[in-house]
């Protein structure tokens, strides 16, 4: 799964990264990282609620953090008040 890093959380700490289907993928940044917007990250076991390995493109350095289901985000679908945008299998194996 290759996705775009869209937003940066200097506060929290967190990345927001997309797909190129609209999948939204949020989580905490490691401890010493040179991610920016606009940088490409590649997941290639992706599992939700697990620790997976990221490889950060520009500089080939890999991470590991742990994917909640929780902040995993199909931007295709509506969002409402109490509601859930978990992206289905499919979705997410087409990422």
């Amino acid at each position: 799964m290759e996705l775009t890093v869209t937003r940066l959380n200097r506060q929290l700490q967190s990345c927001s990264a997309e797909t190129r289907n609209e999948i939204l993928v949020v989580f905490q940044l490691p401890e010493e990282h040179s991610i920016g917007v606009g940088d490409k990250l590649i997941i290639t076991e992706f599992r939700m609620d697990a620790d997976v390995t990221i490889c950060h493109g520009p500089t080939k350095q890999t991470f590991r953090v742990l994917i909640c289901s929780d902040n995993v985000h199909d931007l295709r679908l509506p969002a409402h008040h109490g509601g859930s945008r978990r992206p289905s299998p499919e979705r997410i194996d087409a990422a």
